[in-house]
């Protein structure tokens, strides 16, 4: 059966590449990165108060973490680390050697038990990233190689199968998945498009695997047998991302991109947050929190923040966090101000 969506409200942000849009149940707040802006949003449901940081590098995607909401699990260009936005502090927990020039990291998501999964992408298109799994600050293990831009991934809402696309193949991929172990079966087609390319996805308590349709103008729906479900038309021709959420978890929240358009689709719609009221329904494993077994300490955070804030975006880390974060919604008084991960 076809998805009913409304589109209910458009944030213009202008985003050069919005990624990573994720709900967050404890304070209602709704947050994405801008990824060639250097930029992190947190939107407040439903006043639509808008809060943006800017970050030491282009963040790709990012977790909520476990046991605090002051500091999230962060996948910048080259590497993993625990930053607090409103702090600016960072603490880096794994570089991978082979990052760097043209290939940073990607997208990433957690899976139904707390790891935290991402791949690299090349900017030039060359078949080198790699698809990576990390549940601890300790260990950080390869699982695919060869891939020119990874996204797409997600999980069963039982967790039983993992997606993947490598997006220029235009196919999406399926593989059996042990929650357990975090160990993958064989990788299978799924399902393919034939202009564009399939971007971020999620799954919806239905089990049904909704992806950004980049170049498609859409949300497109297919069910966990193959089966077409229709599509939520998007009124940008790049959406990259999308999230179930919300108070009855029915809101869909799409990401979009600037990059790639030409003059005459330069509108308010490319590069804004678009949020439509749907019949869709999240799943309870949709946005499970990342496990971290040893995090750093606050003095790792300050300190490795120095290290870690050289190059582009430095000024902000000896900003005050005022100067450092922009509005554009009326801001409301109060906001308690947020601490190192501790």
């Amino acid at each position: 059966m076809a998805p009913t969506a409304k589109l209910i409200e458009t944030i213009p942000v202008s985003d050069q590449l919005g990624e990573c849009v994720l709900w967050r149940d404890s304070d209602q707040t709704v947050w994405w990165t801008d990824v060639q802006a250097y930029r992190l949003h947190r939107l407040e449901w439903p006043s639509l108060t808008l809060t943006t940081f800017e970050t030491p590098q282009r963040l790709c995607s990012f977790g909520f973490l476990e046991g605090t909401d002051t500091s999230i699990l962060a996948a910048f260009e080259s590497g993993i680390a625990i930053y607090a936005p409103e702090e600016n502090q960072t603490a880096w927990l794994h570089q991978p050697v082979e990052l760097g020039g043209h290939l940073r990291l990607n997208d990433g998501r957690t899976d139904p038990t707390g790891r935290f999964w991402v791949g690299s992408m090349s900017e030039d298109l060359v078949p080198s990233g790699e698809l990576y799994c990390t549940g601890d600050t300790s260990k950080l293990t390869s699982q695919r190689r060869n891939i020119r831009i990874s996204n797409g991934i997600c999980w069963a809402p039982d967790g039983q199968r993992m997606y993947f696309t490598d997006s220029p193949s235009q196919q999406i991929q399926i593989c059996a998945y042990d929650p357990a172990t975090g160990s993958t079966g064989p990788w299978k087609p799924f399902a393919s498009v034939a202009v564009g390319e399939p971007d971020g996805a999620i799954t919806d308590a239905q089990g049904t695997y909704w992806f950004a349709h980049w170049g498609g103008a859409r949300i497109a729906g297919i069910a966990s047998d193959g089966k077409q479900m229709g599509q939520i038309d998007v009124p940008t021709p790049n959406p990259t991302c999308p999230a179930l959420g919300g108070p009855s978890g029915r809101l869909l929240f799409v990401t979009s991109a600037r990059q790639g358009l030409d003059q005459s689709q330069l509108n308010d719609n490319a590069g804004a947050l678009h949020v439509f009221e749907t019949d869709l329904q999240a799943h309870g494993r949709a946005n499970v929190r990342a496990r971290i077994s040893h995090p750093p300490n606050a003095a790792d955070l300050t300190g490795r923040n120095k290290e870690a804030s050289t190059g582009a975006a430095s000024d902000a880390a000896v900003l005050p966090s005022a100067a450092r974060r922009r509005r554009w919604w009326p801001d409301h008084q109060g906001l308690a101000s947020m601490r190192a991960w501790i």
